[in-house]
């Protein structure tokens, strides 16, 4: 289930997903994927910016 967190002014909605603790995610596979979210932090932007990968 998703879980409205904020809305931005151009109505794009950021939300969350509830925390499971079974299948979860071993320190070093947090790390990598914080790492690789960091790396691309500033195309994920550029392309919300944009109105995402299907604009014109």
């Amino acid at each position: 289930m998703l879980y409205p967190f904020m809305t931005l002014n151009d109505n794009t909605e950021i939300v969350h997903s509830e925390v499971l603790n079974n299948n979860g995610f071993s320190d070093k596979e947090i790390e990598e994927f914080q790492e690789l979210i960091e790396s691309m932090a500033h195309i994920i932007i550029e392309l919300a910016r944009e109105g995402g990968l299907e604009s014109p």
